[in-house]
């Protein structure tokens, strides 16, 4: 059961994408920016039962959370042929 959807704003990642093509469309480069206010919250949670080796055979209902990336930065320079 994924329990991110409608949460408050306090989740919410800002990311932000810009490029340009170069020579006639043959070359695109871009600047990515990820996670720009650096929050520290998870980017999904999840609620299922799981079991590790020393824990009953019926397992354990828990919560598992996917934590964000940090402050990240992404050029990319790709060609088309």
């Amino acid at each position: 059961m994924l329990l991110t959807a409608g949460q408050p704003s306090r989740r919410q990642c800002w990311n932000r994408r810009r490029g340009n093509e170069l020579q006639s469309g043959e070359l695109e480069r871009w600047t990515r920016l990820y996670n720009i206010l650096n929050r520290h919250a998870n980017a999904a949670e999840f609620w299922y039962i799981d079991r590790l080796p020393a824990e009953p055979v019926d397992g354990r209902p828990d919560l598992h959370v996917h934590s964000l990336e940090p402050i990240a930065v992404r050029l990319t320079l790709s060609k088309t042929f």
